[in-house]
């Protein structure tokens, strides 16, 4: 099991009771292994990583990766590491990013880990206000675009359709990726909850209705400290309207 981070939305209490006894090894940032531990998962299950830190399982390799966001439960704020994951096996290699905002450092990732066949990057729960600790969809496209070195890949949206975390309507990430997607020419899937897909055939369709929202002109949400070639990345569809 890869654990991003000990937020409520990424580590559920009554979910980690409930597969304690179920899940043979733990892998999870600095400092969240005394959560699973006062839950009931036992010590040694549980692998703490560090930023660049891997482990093997299966003959695949688990790489922590650097990531923009922070963490915390209840009044305790970041004492306890976020992450994404790098997992790379012989035949195939794919990055989950975890929650976070835009980053130079993806750029690292791709090259010691990278091209990737799939990327899962997290899309939704973003706004203006906090784009220092969330991608949103057209960052999302240029985190996609940093890991790969260019456009090659699939990209997966996550994080956008369950929970509701932001001001936005749950269809306007989708949405917002596949024109941010289409303006920088990134193949990106969009599978149905519970479906599965391959770099190969994947859904790419809109099967979510159609609702209002706004556009990446209308609502931007750029992170902060980028360099120019990081901003230059970042797809702005309909930005001359």
């Amino acid at each position: 099991m890869l654990i991003s981070h000990d937020h409520y939305d990424h580590l559920d209490m009554p979910t980690v009771r409930a597969l304690a006894d179920r899940v043979p090894r733990w892998l999870v940032p600095l400092g969240v292994g005394a959560h699973l531990e006062a839950w009931g998962v036992a010590p040694e299950t549980i692998t703490e990583v560090d930023w660049w830190d891997e482990a093997e399982v299966a003959g695949v390799t688990l790489v922590s990766t650097p990531a923009r966001h922070f963490s915390g439960r209840s009044l305790a704020r970041d004492r306890t590491l976020w992450t994404g994951w790098g997992i790379v096996g012989d035949s195939a290699r794919v990055w989950y990013s975890g929650d976070t905002a835009l980053t130079p450092a993806f750029a690292e990732i791709g090259q010691r880990l990278g091209p990737f066949d799939l990327t899962l990057i997290e899309s939704g729960a973003y706004d203006a206000a906090w784009a220092d600790l969330h991608l949103g969809p057209e960052q999302a496209v240029a985190a996609h675009r940093l890991v790969q070195g260019g456009t090659g890949g699939l990209m997966v949206p996550v994080h956008w359709g369950l929970f509701d975390l932001a001001l936005h309507g749950w269809t306007e990430p989708a949405d917002r990726v596949r024109a941010a997607a289409a303006a920088a020419g990134v193949a990106v899937a969009f599978p149905r909850p519970g479906e599965s897909l391959s770099p190969e055939a994947y859904p790419a369709e809109p099967w979510w209705p159609s609702l209002p929202a706004e556009t990446a002109a209308q609502a931007p949400a750029v992170s902060s400290g980028l360099p120019d070639s990081v901003l230059a990345l970042i797809p702005r569809p309909g930005a001359s309207e």
